[in-house]
């Protein structure tokens, strides 16, 4: 999937967030890739950033090291408002 052309917009908790998608390619210790994902590059107003990333079956994939100082249920409060969004 390439990235979209222009940046999707969400609300959660009264927050403003815009994202885009692009293709990610998840490599193993040997740098052979192991899976293909979506990345969601999520940001608020304030310029905080956050990455999700998706199975192309829709599923979550959970890093745990790229989001290390955000709340979890703030990660899967964007989550949910992704998948409400795009169905």
């Amino acid at each position: 999937m390439e990235a979209q052309p222009f940046h999707q917009v969400l609300q959660v908790n009264g927050t403003h967030y815009t994202y885009f998608i692009r293709p990610f390619v998840l490599k193993n210790g040997l740098g052979f890739a192991i899976a293909l994902l979506d990345e969601y590059v999520v940001w608020d107003a304030s310029s905080t950033f956050y990455k999700l990333y998706r199975t192309r079956e829709g599923n979550w994939y959970d890093m745990t090291d790229v989001n290390p100082d955000h709340s979890a249920a703030l990660v899967l409060n964007l989550k949910m408002a992704i998948e409400e969004r795009e169905g």
